[in-house]
């Protein structure tokens, strides 16, 4: 069930803290962005390359398996597919199980191209030198704004 959110109240406010968090998680994920493409010299975007990334560990994904892990918009989760298909590092095949779905598949280059984005994330994570709880406490909370963020729009 989709939950209310509430709109257009002058005194609601949310608290620093929650907003700081919000504005750094926003700042994390565009600077990874910015990390990825450096490290890829421009060959990815930041949303093809953790595409890319989430086929690599999790072979024959299909279109559904991916929107789920991302929540991307349909149509841009299409358009990132599309731009890795033309790259030739991608492959779309009819499911087996069911027609109706598409498996994706990493191309050979898909498959290099992926360990290079896991050994630059290996590169940034050894710079951000965080404690495995440190990571596994981040996680929790995004997990939670994710989810709680998901379920206020009904995905």
């Amino acid at each position: 069930m989709r939950k209310a959110i509430a709109r257009h109240h002058k005194d609601v406010k949310p608290t620093a803290e929650f907003v700081g968090y919000v504005g750094s998680l926003h700042r994390a994920i565009h600077s990874i962005g910015l990390f990825l493409e450096s490290a890829l010299e421009g060959r990815l975007s930041q949303p093809e390359a953790m595409v890319l990334l989430h086929l690599w560990g999790n072979p024959d994904s299909t279109i559904n398996d991916v929107h789920r892990a991302f929540l991307h918009r349909r149509s841009t989760l299409t358009s990132v597919l599309d731009r890795l298909e033309s790259k030739q590092i991608l492959e779309r095949t009819i499911s087996k199980d069911d027609r109706r779905n598409f498996v994706l598949k990493l191309t050979k280059s898909g498959r290099e191209l992926a360990a290079r984005v896991a050994e630059s994330l290996v590169t940034l994570e050894n710079s951000v030198n965080a404690r495995k709880a440190e990571c596994a406490s981040a996680w929790r909370l995004l997990e939670k704004t994710a989810l709680e963020a998901a379920e206020l729009v009904g995905e």
